[in-house]
């Protein structure tokens, strides 16, 4: 095998699907990152970018969401690192429990701390972020977004096919 190869890829088309998944780590890694270190500088707040997330998804529209929805929302099925994540925003008071929730259908909702952090955030987010996209004129969001949401169906359906169809036996 040649020094030039990945052991992903064996030929062109495989080595542009393991160069788009390289990069795809790249841009993920480094939006969790922008999103750790802009909740740092904005808010003290030392969360991680899948609490960032989770808060940020439970103040969408401004009305409350359960577990199952957050997790549907953000393509996750890891419902233990969600309800870990939920506890601990809770705990900070960042989000809270809506009333009349029952606990098998608990719905959570912002609150007046979190309205404050996620405002602090987005207004950070406009000064850096939306400032350095408007420089990139070249980058097309509308079809890049159109783009990903095809690619998230692919590797949806990869995954299923994985799971239940053939994943090999382990002896």
């Amino acid at each position: 095998m040649s020094e030039n190869t990945w052991h992903l890829a064996e030929n062109e088309e495989e080595m542009n699907v393991t160069e788009f998944e390289l990069l795809l780590w790249r841009v993920f890694h480094g939006f969790l990152r922008w999103q750790e270190d802009c909740e740092l500088a904005t808010n003290g707040a030392t969360l991680t970018g899948n609490e960032l997330s989770i808060l940020h998804i439970v103040r969408m529209k401004n009305k409350p969401k359960t577990t199952t929805q957050i997790a549907q929302l953000l393509n996750r099925e890891d419902m233990f690192n969600i309800n870990y994540s939920v506890k601990k925003l809770l705990k900070l008071g960042l989000i809270e429990k809506s009333k009349g929730s029952v606990k098998k259908g608990a719905t959570y909702q912002i609150t007046e701390a979190g309205i404050k952090d996620t405002d602090n955030f987005i207004k950070a987010r406009k000064r850096i972020l939306i400032t350095l996209f408007k420089k990139e004129t070249r980058i097309n969001l509308p079809k890049i977004s159109q783009d990903l949401a095809k690619i998230i169906s692919i590797y949806d359906g990869a995954a299923k096919i994985a799971a239940f169809n053939e994943a090999p036996s382990l002896k």
